[in-house]
């Protein structure tokens, strides 16, 4: 049976919207039918957003929670209170964790015309966003100070950490 899917489509193409696409229609197809990019179009940034991934990964988080809640019932009852209030800051940080629906995918339309990287089929509801191309760069997680750091050439990801306050305390230097 022959399905048509429903997509949106954000940012930097020439006509962003809502699109009706057929089964089997893929990240090209879409950015074609809107348009084209813009001329400050950022293809490297695009982000799709899929609803069954979202729901797989809500289902994976509440899980993770729920032996979460178990091992600290189990803890409990052995009589072990240590670090108790940093365990009920992480569970509520879990808890109100937004769910993703992020699926890795590539936007530059030469890499997929030349077959170089494979071209993504797109899902009904899914999401797409281009953004535009800016000078500065996002910083956020464990730093002290979270937001955007003017862009400058040949600088590394140590240059960007230390001007956003460098490392909070909780930071995964490592990761």
């Amino acid at each position: 049976s022959y399905k048509l899917r429903e997509v949106n489509i954000y940012g930097a193409v020439m006509n962003p919207g809502k699109y009706i696409i057929n089964e089997g229609s893929g990240i090209k197809d879409l950015i074609l039918l809107a348009g084209g990019y813009t001329k400050n179009a950022y293809p490297l940034g695009g982000v799709l957003e899929n609803k069954k991934t979202k729901e797989i990964n809500q289902l994976a988080s509440t899980k993770l929670y729920e032996t979460f809640l178990d091992n600290l019932a189990n803890l409990s009852t052995k009589g072990s209170d240590e670090g108790f209030e940093s365990i009920v800051s992480i569970m509520t940080q879990l808890k109100d964790k937004p769910t993703s629906g992020r699926v890795s995918a590539n936007f530059d339309l030469d890499l997929i015309n030349s077959g170089e990287v494979k071209d993504i089929v797109l899902q009904n509801g899914d999401e797409v966003t281009i953004p535009e191309y800016l000078d500065h760069v996002y910083i956020f997680g464990e730093v002290s100070s979270e937001g955007t750091i003017r862009f400058s050439e040949n600088k590394d990801i140590s240059y960007y950490i230390d001007k956003s306050g460098g490392y909070s305390n909780f930071a995964d230097k490592k990761g």
